[in-house]
């Protein structure tokens, strides 16, 4: 199955260019691990909006905004209809083209077995400065889980810098982020999104109990380019196999944090 993937991505890669299109909702599959569909809505805040797993949705809202210098904290859609290239049934790219700099997204999605609960996004961001100068730039993204469908009774915790984890019942998600340099604030979902909203500063506080919010604060010195991998897990009861699909994650840019099954 693993080379059969690959295959399925090289060739998914060349015919990338002319498959670019206009934004419209994303729908994510993986006929390896078809008990996983991810839905991204790439024109609104509501991000991946959609992480189907056995028929549940684990996720209501997933987003990115950013602020420049002393400026406003400001939603990454402002930036204008992105383009999307669908490189493969479980592979996206998202391109927001901006006046000071382009903000790209890449989402790879591994699906395991019909039954099993478990599911795996990865996704990596890019910003490429087109300025010639350094931008003192902090991305935020927000990410708000409803595991097993529900909006409370979540516990959310920063388990180390950069590793966030949240858990309902028995189903666990983790989160790892590689940047460095950032600020998390866990707390409630609706009270997170609206200090984005109205430009109150990010806290640390590395747990909440009740309709878990976190936000990912980070800030860096924006010279030709910047980016950031990260990888969403959701396990439902079971204790996953480990391995990975590193070659593939490289193949599109995104760093080797995803781990996967091989058949």
């Amino acid at each position: 199955m693993f080379k059969i993937r690959c295959t399925v991505i090289v060739l998914a890669l060349l015919l990338s260019f002319s498959l670019a299109a206009n934004a419209d909702t994303i729908t994510l599959t993986d006929i390896y691990g078809p008990n996983t569909v991810v839905n991204i809505d790439p024109d609104s805040q509501a991000g991946v909006y959609e992480w189907i797993v056995d028929g549940t949705n684990h996720i209501f809202q997933n987003s990115y905004w950013y602020s420049i210098g002393n400026g406003p904290i400001t939603p990454v859609t402002s930036l204008g209809s992105p383009t999307v290239t669908p490189f493969a049934e479980f592979m996206a790219q998202v391109l927001y083209a901006g006046e000071l700099f382009d903000f790209q997204v890449d989402y790879i999605l591994a699906g395991w077995d019909i039954g099993t609960g478990q599911s795996d996004i990865a996704q990596t961001v890019t910003v490429t400065n087109k300025t010639g100068s350094p931008l003192n730039f902090t991305l935020y993204e927000y990410l708000n889980l409803d595991l097993n469908g529900n909006k409370d009774g979540q516990t959310g915790t920063m388990t180390s810098s950069g590793a966030f984890s949240q858990t309902e019942g028995i189903t666990l998600s983790e989160i790892t982020i590689n940047a460095v340099g950032s600020t998390s604030e866990v707390g409630d979902a609706a009270t997170l999104l609206a200090k984005l909203y109205s430009n109150d500063p990010i806290v640390a506080n590395n747990s909440y109990v009740g309709d878990v919010g976190v936000v990912f604060a980070m800030n860096f010195q924006l010279h030709q380019s910047w980016m950031m991998s990260q990888d969403n897990r959701v396990i439902n009861g079971a204790v996953p196999e480990p391995s990975g699909i590193m070659a593939l994650v490289g193949m599109v840019g995104l760093l080797p944090l995803m781990r996967r099954r091989r058949a």
